[in-house]
């Protein structure tokens, strides 16, 4: 899991990076992400948000002070290797038939989608769940 997790966050850190580039600002979709509180990060985020990388919390809010879990981390990755594209949607489909199942076992708090799409992949074994 280490070097995935590693190769994860390698990923993220490199699509972050190029998402802020080029950014224009506009205003925050995030109410408690502005320039006066997190100025080095509101492109980055506003650019990941509409990408559909990152979607915040169920109150509207992205909560860029907490500490992003793991699996937070892999839904991250899964949207950035390209869950939400169509082109995906048959991959997608055949990762819940085929791991669908054994992930259902650990009642994630997300979309069980994107762990299946990761298992797909290659980027997360059963074992590592």
């Amino acid at each position: 899991m280490k070097k995935y997790f590693k190769k994860a966050i390698a990923v993220l850190t490199a699509a972050v990076m190029t998402l802020s580039l080029g950014v224009t600002a506009f205003a925050s979709v995030f109410p408690d992400v502005t320039e006066e509180n997190y100025p080095w990060a509101v492109e980055a985020i506003e650019a990941m948000a509409e990408k559909g990388i990152v979607q915040g919390y169920e109150n509207g809010e992205f909560l860029p002070a907490k500490t992003v879990s793991k699996l937070e981390s892999l839904v991250l990755i899964s949207r950035i290797l390209g869950f939400n594209d169509e082109i995906n949607a048959t991959f997608v489909s055949s990762g819940w038939d085929t791991y669908g199942d054994e992930i259902a076992k650990y009642e994630l708090n997300f979309d069980q989608n994107e762990i299946a799409f990761l298992m797909m992949k290659g980027v997360l074994s059963s074992e590592e769940l």
